[in-house]
């Protein structure tokens, strides 16, 4: 239901364009085409593939990927029957391993999901390199969600949720550096410019773009 929810609220679908999709595919994958439709109306950002176009790649079948096609995510062929498999991914170079990224379809949908409403929301606001006391600072009106980590863009990825409001932050690597306290890239997204404005107080020159003021 939590990936429902997002669609309707997010995205404004309702499930009454489905598709039917193949049926040999995990039973959670194929709810989520027969609730969308169309995938290409749900998505601004990265790409769900269409089930005809989901294509076998090394050890896993490939069914969503970065808009310019740097990193993939998949299942794996031998879980491909299974109800709600794990889901995993890997930069698109030759010979990198994949890496779990969700325990099942159902989490990463809502990973998925959250992350491309925090990228293309009506009203956004980001941040390209934030200090991290700053972005906690920032997401301190956000709950952190409890869901695991991505390793795209930036490991660890992290997930938020307030009232009419998402978020996630990816931390930007430094040679050099530890894991710990390095920038983060913080994304914000909410359904109305007045959600957004709780950000103002702390907008500083780290900010890169914030929908009232930049349009």
């Amino acid at each position: 239901e939590a990936w429902r929810g997002l669609l309707r609220e997010w995205y404004g679908i309702d499930g009454s364009s489905a598709t039917s999709p193949q049926v040999g595919m995990p039973r959670a994958l194929r709810d989520f085409y027969e609730f969308v439709g169309t995938a290409e109306q749900a998505f601004a950002i990265n790409e769900v593939l269409a089930p005809e176009d989901i294509w076998a790649d090394t050890s896993h079948l490939v069914f969503y990927v970065e808009e310019q096609r740097v990193w993939l995510w998949g299942i794996a062929e031998r879980d491909w029957l299974a109800d709600d498999p794990p889901v995993s991914g890997r930069e698109n170079e030759p010979g990198t391993t994949w890496l779990q990224d969700a325990p099942s379809v159902s989490v990463f949908l809502v990973q998925m999901l959250v992350m491309n409403a925090a990228l293309a929301g009506p009203h956004t606001a980001n941040a390209a390199w934030l200090p991290e006391a700053e972005a906690e600072r920032v997401l301190g009106d956000l709950s952190q969600l409890a869901l695991p980590p991505w390793h795209w863009p930036g490991s660890p990825t992290k997930w938020y949720a307030g009232e009419e409001k998402v978020a996630f932050t990816a931390p930007n690597i430094v040679p050099g550096q530890h894991a710990s306290g390095e920038p983060l890239s913080v994304w914000i997204s909410a359904v109305s410019e007045e959600a957004i404005t709780f950000i103002e107080p702390h907008l500083s020159d780290g900010w890169d773009y914030y929908s009232p003021r930049d349009g």
